[in-house]
C-alpha cells in the first residue's frame, strides 16, 4: 500500500469518466468496504476512574477474556435482564388493568359466551354439533 502513496496516480479522464489503474481502484474499494464495515460497527467512549477500570480487568481476566470483551458482554447480559424485566412489569400491570376493567361482570357467563363463540365445551374441547347439551349416550 505505501508505494501507491509514494508515487502519483495515473487517471485518464475520458468522456464522462475517469479510467483508474486497477490497483489504485482496488485499493479505493478495500477502504471503502473497509470504512462501510467501522461506520456499521459503532464505537463507545468511556470514561472510568482507574480504580473501575482495574476492577473490570480482575474480573476479565478471572474468566479469561480481555476486558473490552468481558464490558461488551456483561453490559449486553444486564440490557437483556433490563429489557425482559420491564417487559414483565409492563405485561403484570396490564394484566391488571384489564382485571380492572372486567370488576362486575360475570365472569361465569362471560367465558361461557367465549366458548360458545369457540364452539367449545365446558372444558374446553371442540363441541361436538347435533347431539344436544353434554356427551353423547352409549347405546
Amino acid at each position: 500500500m505505501a508505494k501507491l502513496a509514494d508515487k502519483p496516480i495515473a487517471m485518464k479522464i475520458v468522456a464522462d469518466h475517469v479510467e483508474e489503474v486497477s490497483e489504485v481502484a482496488d485499493l479505493v474499494d478495500r477502504l471503502e468496504a473497509e470504512a462501510d464495515r467501522d461506520i456499521a460497527a459503532g464505537s463507545v467512549t468511556l470514561r472510568w476512574g482507574r480504580e473501575q477500570i482495574a476492577l473490570v480487568k480482575r474480573a476479565a481476566a478471572l474468566i479469561g477474556v480481555p476486558y473490552q470483551t468481558y464490558l461488551k458482554l456483561v453490559v449486553y447480559k444486564q440490557a437483556i435482564a433490563d429489557i425482559e424485566r420491564t417487559q414483565a412489569v409492563i405485561t403484570r400491570q396490564a394484566l391488571a388493568d384489564s382485571a380492572g376493567a372486567l370488576a362486575g361482570v360475570d365472569r361465569r357467563r362471560l367465558i361461557a359466551d367465549l366458548r360458545a363463540q369457540r364452539e367449545q365445551d365446558s372444558s374446553g374441547r371442540p363441541a361436538q354439533k347435533g347431539l344436544g347439551r353434554g356427551r353423547p349416550r352409549s347405546e
